[in-house]
């Protein structure tokens, strides 16, 4: 019979060293377990207690505490805790009673420390907190000893809010600001008590300010002109329509130059197409992109001759001054005659266009057969030979005349060459002539960046006619009886002589001006510092934000200086302020830093005359006329419609 003990003698043999292996690990992870496992409860018990106050970042000041705190004697702690945890087995001289809490509180802030910067709040925290407190605490104990109300009364204290209410009052300025706080005498906000108030004793809230109130702008201080700076999405264009609204609701007739042709949905023309739609009014537009325009513009419509002489020799520039000369001498002459055939005989001869001017002038030697017969009929009128003395550059002219003649001529008859010219200065039969001494809503879109050329000599004549119907009313020969509002976007883009000249002019004919453009770097060129003179002819600016440093310092240097105070104290033994000195230093009102970092809508008001004032303000969006707007042929429609009566209705309004 076999063995059967001995063929198992090995298996067993074997069997007993896995156990001793096994044996082995369980002691060793109950050790570690037990090693870590009562920091880990006090861990979780720190982390419980304290997840409330601290966030993230003050969870990793109390792992680096713990780590400190064990560092310090690592090796005496790490003895000091291994005989604890031994005395519980009768090993070694510790005693369960010697808690080793210096290691215990270590290790729990190191493990609650790695778990709070992994499961922490973002936001919130004691140490912070703390820290207000105290200086909270110490503006209460200043108050007592006169160091807070000192420092108040000698330092000013930045214009810019707050972050956290800079956010406040952006979600609160639509509720606050609204266009019926207006003093509108049309629209559904208009009051009998608004009509009754003479306009110069109006204002209009431009905007929400830094103290939860409206910032206003009387229609004396906006009369005055003024500008609005700002780089690409900073708001202008909400800040201008928020102005042309308002100035529709006060009663003001608003003409809009716009040399960027904002003509998406949304835009610039689109509110105007809206409000006119809204509040039934009259709108006659034009645009250079349009392939269908419903007007055409006329230059030089209601001049008289030196006024249509005058804006045709601003609309062409002249390298030589000896040219230039020849130039006015022809152009003078043609202009009179073509005007003296008109008096004479106004059923034959309508007045002249540039093109009837141009398609003259460029005959150069054959000028007298393109005016033969407007020379008949004043002869026949004035007497035979009283053109030939009178019009003698024209019927007579020297080759350089000639030559020089039919080079202007050409440049003049060279405008209408073109798409645009041809849609936009050439009348017909089923468009209407916009006219500038209108009543109602205004827009003209050049598109100065497809078409420079074109559009700045059209702009060039817009603003030349606006400066001729203002001097009419000034000299009594167009009635002064409602103001107008002339707003230019993109205004860098203009010619700069016509629009100083209007700034300084058009005030007493009740032209108010609003240039509107990045910023002021963009009125400084190799041909010179035109902000300068820009600076001097406004009244207010409203800058918003400025991605250019140069541009940010200029419009620091526009919203001014102060003398201000640097207070320094020096604490005494018992914690008070004992010594307090105040050194004034000269600063910007508005620092350039504080222009770059503004937001979309926020911006900086200065105001020079009747009184200096610089204030924050957020500027409101004004959305109910867009929110209902209906696209389609309204707008031209309104004006297109818009006759005596309408004229009789809007003069009542």
């Amino acid at each position: 019979m076999a063995n059967t003990a001995g063929p198992q003698s090995r298996p067993g043999e074997f069997d007993t060293g896995i156990d001793w292996f096994f044996s082995i690990m369980v002691l060793l992870l109950l050790a570690i377990a037990i090693v870590v496992f009562i920091p880990a409860v006090c861990a979780w018990l720190l982390l419980t207690v304290l997840r409330r106050f601290l966030a993230m970042r003050d969870w990793a000041i109390v792992a680096l505490a713990g780590c400190v705190g064990f560092g310090l004697h690592p090796k005496e702690n790490a003895y000091a805790y291994g005989y604890w945890l031994a005395s519980f087995a009768d090993f070694g001289p510790g005693e369960p009673g010697d808690v080793p809490v210096t290691v215990l509180l270590s290790f729990a802030a190191v493990l609650a420390g790695g778990v709070g910067m992994i499961v922490g709040n973002a936001k919130g925290s004691l140490i912070v907190g703390l820290a207000s407190f105290l200086r909270k605490k110490k503006k209460f104990f200043d108050v007592f000893d006169g160091a807070w109300f000192r420092r108040q009364e000698l330092v000013d204290r930045d214009l810019m809010p707050r972050p956290k209410r800079r956010e406040m009052l952006k979600r609160r300025v639509s509720t606050r600001v609204t266009p019926a706080d207006i003093p509108a005498v049309r629209g559904p906000y208009a009051t009998e008590k608004s009509r009754r108030t003479p306009l110069k004793s109006k204002s209009l809230p431009l905007g929400l300010g830094a103290r939860d109130r409206p910032v206003m702008l009387s229609v004396q201080e906006m009369g005055m002109h003024g500008a609005v700076v700002g780089s690409t999405g900073s708001g202008k264009t909400v800040t201008l329509m928020w102005l042309i609204g308002a100035a529709v609701d006060m009663g003001f007739d608003v003409t809009v130059l716009d040399m960027k042709e904002d003509t998406e949905p949304g835009g610039l023309r689109d509110f105007m197409r809206a409000y006119a739609q809204m509040h039934q009014l009259p709108l006659q537009e034009v645009a250079l992109a349009d392939e269908h325009p419903a007007f055409w513009f006329n230059a030089l419509a209601g001049m008289s001759a030196d006024e249509a002489f005058d804006t045709i020799m601003t609309m062409v520039e002249f390298d030589d001054a000896y040219w230039q000369a020849l130039n006015r001498k022809v152009l003078q002459q043609v202009v009179q005659m073509c005007y003296e055939a008109n008096e004479i005989a106004p059923d034959v001869f309508a007045l002249p266009t540039m093109l009837d001017i141009g398609k003259i002038m460029e005959q150069g030697e054959d000028m007298k057969g393109a005016v033969k017969e407007r020379v008949l009929a004043i002869d026949r009128m004035r007497g035979t030979g009283y053109c030939t003395q009178r019009y003698t550059n024209v019927l007579r002219p020297s080759r350089d005349e000639a030559n020089s003649a039919a080079s202007f001529g050409t440049k003049l008859t060279g405008l209408y060459d073109s798409g645009a010219g041809r849609r936009i200065l050439v009348p017909d039969g089923h468009r209407q002539m916009i006219d500038v001494r209108r009543e109602g809503l205004t827009y003209i879109g050049l598109n100065s960046l497809g078409q420079p050329d074109m559009a700045k000599i059209l702009s060039s004549a817009s603003l030349q006619r606006l400066s001729v119907y203002a001097a009419q009313r000034i000299q009594g020969r167009a009635p002064k009886d409602r103001p107008r509002l002339i707003v230019v976007d993109e205004a860098n883009y203009i010619d700069r002589d016509i629009a100083m000249n209007m700034l300084s002019r058009v005030r007493s004919a009740l032209f108010n001006m609003v240039l509107c453009t990045q910023g002021p770097t963009d009125w400084i060129d190799k041909d010179g510092d035109d902000w300068s003179r820009l600076a001097q002819n406004i009244n207010w600016l409203i800058a918003m934000s400025q991605s250019s440093p140069e541009s940010a310092e200029k419009c620091a240097d526009f919203l001014g200086m102060r003398d201000n105070n640097t207070f320094s104290e020096r604490v005494g033994q018992g914690g008070h302020a004992e010594h307090f000195q105040a050194k004034e230093e000269e600063e910007y009102i508005v620092d350039p830093k504080q222009l770059r970092d503004l937001g979309t809508g926020e911006a900086y008001l200065r105001v020079n005359k009747p009184a200096s004032r610089v204030e924050y303000v957020i500027v409101p969006m004004r959305t109910q006329e867009l929110d209902s707007y209906e696209p389609g042929p309204f707008g031209p429609l309104v004006a297109a419609s818009a006759g005596p009566q309408d004229q009789q209705t809007w003069r009542s309004a």
